[in-house]
């Protein structure tokens, strides 16, 4: 039920962004007798099994935080365009791709001996997303942009790469965007196909009509990268996809309901930053679990906590002056997580300058001015942990780690301790480590 309320919060924040916040904060708490009709409605309880029949918000593109990585768009895109990868469907989608071409194209295009590769370098001229080759001399240059910007002159070069090549053969120049905006970077008079992550949804599924049905998983998958396209056709913000039902806004305009919606929307924004926060203390207990382990009863010098202040940074620091020293520790940032030791302030010059670069080899990170070393964990591991990250299913894990083995607590926890004990002597040895360090200021 806990993940239906969510998807009520969701669908209530479109009107708090239209402007009906401080209203909403006028209204009452309703009561808990309220809270729990609204709850046991049988419109939510029909939406919840649908969903448990369906899965369908379930998306392993977004679960591995694929949704704005532009390379590995790319490389889906032209692992589907191959006839020969082990999809098994030969020119299924690059037929259907090449249909959609057909009308913006002078010559017909045919889909035999047809090459695809991703990433093609093109020396002086860069590199291309994708560069398809057909067997009649056509040449296809893609240039994907999910979020980021054009470099310098970047389509002007691809159409000169694309004249530059001897094979005779219509050139074409496809700029892939989410909105299928003008390209900023080309040349007056320069050809350029425009195709919005819309017209690529359309295009798979219209080759997904001649994929067999029996063909389960790529059906599945493909499916999944469809709902992915049409939502970033509609918005490049990190929302869950599919977040308002229809049904559920109606239920909504009973003021009684929305009442109680309101309600729960306030506490899910409290509960959230608590189940966040229980995560973060179940990492702490682990580190310090290690650190009485590996240092007995001495008077130890290390300690693992929360910053004191803070709560996106958190780790193992000195026991007294934690803000005041050396650290390792993890930041929560909006997009991503990172782990590494951390200086007391940025710009803070270290008496050892080689340490810095033997932490930076050996545990593959980079400095920084807030960092000897730090580098960034894996994005669909802890994405959960990200600011920005708010959809339920993310909130889900952390609860249901809270509640079990702390496995997932046990794992951040390995990942700091890894960090830590390989360079806590060394830099428990720096000469200004005993020292007392002014508090770092942001």
């Amino acid at each position: 039920m806990i993940w239906c309320t969510a998807r009520i919060a969701s669908a209530l924040s479109h009107a708090l962004h239209a402007g009906h916040f401080s209203s909403f904060l006028a209204m009452s708490m309703t009561d808990t007798i309220a809270v729990r009709a609204l709850l046991q409605h049988p419109l939510l309880r029909t939406f919840q099994e649908q969903q448990r029949q369906t899965s369908a918000h379930h998306n392993i593109f977004q679960l591995f935080g694929l949704t704005l990585n532009e390379n590995a768009h790319s490389a889906f895109l032209a692992y589907l365009l191959n006839p020969m990868e082990r999809h098994g469907q030969g020119t299924a989608f690059l037929d259907a791709w090449l249909q959609w071409l057909q009308p913006r194209c002078s010559e017909p295009l045919s889909s035999h001996g047809a090459h695809v590769v991703a990433e093609r370098y093109a020396g002086q001229w860069g590199r291309i997303d994708i560069v398809t080759e057909l067997g009649g001399g056509t040449l296809i240059a893609v240039e994907n942009k999910v979020r980021a910007g054009e470099q310098e002159d970047q389509l002007a070069r691809y159409g000169d790469w694309l004249h530059a090549q001897s094979e005779s053969g219509q050139r074409l120049l496809v700029f892939l965007t989410p909105d299928g905006r003008d390209g900023a970077t080309a040349r007056a008079g320069q050809s350029v196909i425009r195709m919005s992550y819309r017209d690529l949804a359309q295009v798979l599924e219209q080759a997904l009509c001649v994929v067999p049905d029996t063909a389960h998983s790529l059906r599945a998958d493909v499916g999944q990268y469809i709902r992915l396209c049409r939502h970033l056709h509609i918005s490049l913000s990190e929302l869950p996809m599919d977040t308002s039902n229809t049904d559920i806004l109606k239920l909504l305009d009973d003021p009684q309901h929305l009442q109680s919606a309101l309600a729960l929307m306030r506490n899910i924004e409290v509960k959230t930053q608590a189940i966040r926060t229980e995560f973060l203390q179940h990492v702490v207990s682990a580190l310090n679990e290690q650190l009485l382990e590996k240092f007995s009863n001495e008077n130890r010098t290390w300690a693992a906590m929360i910053e004191p202040g803070s709560t996106t940074i958190f780790g193992i620091g000195h026991a007294q002056r934690f803000t005041q020293n050396y650290r390792c520790v993890v930041e929560l940032l909006n997009d991503s997580v990172s782990v590494g030791w951390r200086k007391a302030r940025g710009g803070q010059i270290c008496s050892s300058p080689e340490l810095g670069q033997i932490m930076c080899k050996q545990l593959h990170a980079v400095p920084e001015n807030w960092w000897l070393c730090q580098r960034t964990l894996p994005t669909a591991q802890w994405r959960a942990l990200q600011i920005r990250a708010a959809a339920s299913e993310l909130l889900l894990q952390l609860q249901a780690d809270n509640q079990a083995t702390h496995t997932m607590a046990k794992q951040l926890a390995a990942e700091v301790w890894n960090c830590f004990e390989a360079f806590e002597q060394q830099v428990r040895e720096l000469a200004e480590f005993d020292a007392h360090v002014p508090a770092a200021t942001a």
